[in-house]
């Protein structure tokens, strides 16, 4: 989750800017806290973003209503098409740990 911090801090704008979507499209983030808060200059509201030990997104429904609808899979697809900038921030952050970890001599890239 370094990286991902560290990311965070690069691209602080960015990653508002995805986090306003997801706040905006009631899509909700769960993970465990760090106890104690991770130091970095970051805007308060991201906070809870920041200093998350494991991150995951998910959609909340109210029953299983939208399951048996004919749209169900329209409206999955909408989701994931707003995950997708998020998907696409962690997977810069994992490729650039990736990188410097081979580079480093962290993993064997034989």
């Amino acid at each position: 989750m370094e990286f991902y911090r560290k990311e965070i801090l690069e691209n602080t704008k960015q990653f508002a800017k995805i986090i306003k979507t997801f706040e905006a499209e009631h899509l909700m983030t769960y993970g465990d806290s760090y106890k104690k808060p991770k130091e970095g200059d970051i805007p308060a509201f991201l906070a809870p973003y920041y200093n998350k030990r494991n991150v995951g997104f998910y959609k909340h429904t109210d029953g299983l209503a939208d399951l048996e609808s004919v749209g169900f899979v329209d409206k999955v697809t909408e989701i994931y098409k707003k995950l997708a900038p998020m998907y696409k921030f962690l997977l810069s952050a994992s490729e650039k740990e990736l990188i410097d970890r081979i580079n480093t001599g962290g993993i064997n890239n034989a």
